[in-house]
């Protein structure tokens, strides 16, 4: 009787635990930044899987940019749940000299200020497509993506 006694109480004590960590999950911070370590002002866009996206003429994905990142500074580019997400990035230089891309992941993305819904090629009408690179946050809350040349 005594061992039942005891596996109740540490069963009940790692529920409590359990329902004690998951309440506080909404007050952890988290966010994507991106560091310029570079001497150029820098241009950034990403797109992620975003499940209140999709529909004709949408994808599962939001595409977010451009970001202006001057030398020496950080932004964040993304403020929320970044654990085991993964990112599909782009940047350049506002010189046009350095570029930040990859021969893997093509995406097309407005020249303007966005943040929609990624769009199906078929819909897609004189929208660049750009070669991204792929960034996989792991087990991260806060994530820096540092830019170097």
């Amino acid at each position: 009787m005594k061992m039942n006694s005891l596996y109740v109480k540490l069963l009940l004590s790692s529920c409590l635990l359990t329902v004690s960590l998951l309440s506080n999950v909404s007050t952890v911070s988290a966010s994507l930044k991106v560091c310029n370590r570079t001497c150029a002002n820098l241009y950034y866009t990403h797109t992620y899987s975003d499940g209140d996206c999709g529909g004709s003429c949408t994808e599962d994905f939001r595409n977010e940019g451009w970001w202006l990142v001057e030398p020496g500074k950080c932004k964040t580019v993304h403020s929320g749940w970044v654990i085991d997400e993964d990112f599909w990035w782009y940047a350049y230089s506002v010189d046009g000299v350095h570029v930040w891309g990859s021969d893997n992941y093509f995406w097309y993305v407005p020249w303007a200020v966005h943040n929609q819904c990624k769009r199906k090629p078929s819909c897609e009408t004189g929208t660049p497509i750009l070669s991204h690179r792929k960034l996989s946050c792991g087990f991260n809350t806060d994530y820096t993506n540092n830019l170097y040349f």
